[in-house]
């Protein structure tokens, strides 16, 4: 599954496979997952692109750009709907 790059964009569509790779490497800090809990205050949407804004509970300001069309393949808002529904039931 591709996972959105944080504060960095370039077209995988553009770049093979081993260039992707050359990427991570160039960016040392996203070579491993890090969990990140964002309260949203921003979204925008335009041309091809999503964006949600926020800070982390740090406080510290965080961006996440999607391609829209990506993000629209990978969101399943059912599923996302049913896991919510679950979590308040069980509360």
């Amino acid at each position: 599954m591709n996972k959105p790059i944080i504060n960095h964009t370039f077209e995988t569509s553009e770049i093979q496979k081993e260039d992707v790779e050359k990427e991570f490497i160039k960016m040392p800090e996203l070579e491993t997952d890090t969990h990140k809990r964002i309260n949203i205050n921003t979204f925008m949407a335009h041309e091809n692109e999503l964006c949600f804004a926020g800070t982390d509970e740090n406080g510290e300001q965080l961006t996440v750009w999607f391609d829209s069309y990506e993000f629209l393949q990978w969101c399943d808002c059912e599923h996302i709907k049913e896991k919510l529904t679950k979590y308040i039931n069980e509360k």
